[in-house]
């Protein structure tokens, strides 16, 4: 799994990955 944080106005946006054969796509977002 590839995970992927961000903070924007104060706020904690957290992506996870899912890996596949042509990298990572994005398997789930959550604020």
């Amino acid at each position: 799994m590839c995970t992927y944080q961000y903070e924007q106005n104060s706020q904690t946006l957290c992506y996870i990955y899912s890996k596949s054969s042509t990298g990572c796509t994005l398997f789930y977002k959550s604020v």
